[in-house]
């Protein structure tokens, strides 16, 4: 049964109050035949039910029925947010296969430019920083190095009242002091900070004009850092527009009042995701920590619930122990 057969109808609604205002009964050998949809719709979302003693259907509280009721606005609901959580994989992938035809340091008909090298990486990124005017979009999967930090805060602090600049960080953000300090910085120079739980690609977009993500790797086989950046105007709004999306479903951080709690919260993400059966290396993946961070946190949690391995902790965690 699709989400739109398992909607409440306004006619089947109208239907519903008529029941209730006359008794909140209703006889099936009574209903005219061109009614008939409109009890079916209703037994269908569990607003009627059948009467087992004294027959017939009855009216049923909607609070009662509110799981049928709500079943397809959920599911829009997760469709739509697994959509907004695939955007940025799903433009890394096309981004690579777009690449691939342009030769390194070309371009293709003024559509985009590939930078490469951390040198001319942070030079072209640095003027980008230096020319934005009105908004900065900035998500990342890991911290800036110190250089790149000092070149976006030197630029964009005390910028005017109309300028705005978002940046999301991977949820390690939140418990590291040093993405911690950069989290607070960036608030001081102006901006606004979220994070996000599960893994992103890094997207730049300066003043809706020029968007910068991940090139192909493959392109180089040194393995040095290459990006693409992107100026046409469908393509940067597009790239905008998967910000905006996980801005929205992102987290806010305000570095001051998170830090009470920053340890706890971060040992009970540890805890659900081996819930959920993950193992260390994609606990480290999905939560932006490095191997040794990691296993300092796990060596906690393993002296909390008294346990030697990681196994044993994930099989109290799989009992209910936290």
């Amino acid at each position: 049964m699709s989400g739109g057969e398992r909607r409440l109808s306004q006619a089947a609604e109208a239907y519903y109050k008529r029941v209730c205002t006359d008794g909140a009964r209703l006889a099936p050998a009574d209903v005219p035949d061109h009614e008939r949809p409109l009890v079916d719709e209703l037994v269908r979302l569990s607003l009627l039910e059948p009467d087992t003693e004294a027959g017939g259907l009855v009216a049923v509280d909607p609070r009662l029925a509110k799981i049928e009721l709500g079943a397809p606005y959920y599911e829009d609901a997760l469709l739509k947010l697994s959509a907004a959580r695939q955007l940025p994989a799903v433009v890394a992938r096309l981004s690579r296969e777009f690449h691939r035809s342009v030769p390194p340091g070309g371009t293709t008909s003024g559509v985009s430019e590939i930078a490469t090298g951390r040198a001319e990486v942070a030079r072209r990124l640095a003027a980008l920083t230096d020319g934005c005017a009105e908004e900065l979009l900035d998500l990342r999967q890991r911290m800036p190095d110190d250089g790149g930090q000092d070149v976006f805060r030197r630029t964009l602090a005390n910028r005017g009242p109309g300028f705005r600049w978002r940046t999301v960080l991977r949820t390690a953000a939140r418990f590291l002091p040093a993405h911690r300090a950069h989290a607070a910085a960036v608030v001081e120079a102006g901006g606004e900070v979220r994070t996000e739980d599960h893994l992103i690609e890094p997207l730049l977009v300066f003043d809706r004009t020029t968007a910068v993500i991940p090139a192909d790797l493959e392109r180089d086989p040194t393995g040095r850092e290459t990006v693409a950046l992107i100026t046409d105007p469908a393509a940067v709004d597009y790239l905008r527009g998967v910000f905006l999306t996980i801005w929205e479903d992102a987290h806010p951080f305000v570095p001051d009042a998170d830090s009470a709690d920053a340890t706890e919260r971060l040992k009970r993400s540890i805890l659900h995701l081996l819930g959920e059966g993950l193992d260390q290396a994609a606990i480290g993946r999905e939560l932006g920590l490095a191997p040794r961070t990691l296993n300092k946190y796990i060596a906690l949690l393993k002296s909390d619930f008294d346990v030697a391995s990681l196994f044993q902790l994930g099989a109290a965690v799989t009992r209910g122990h936290w």
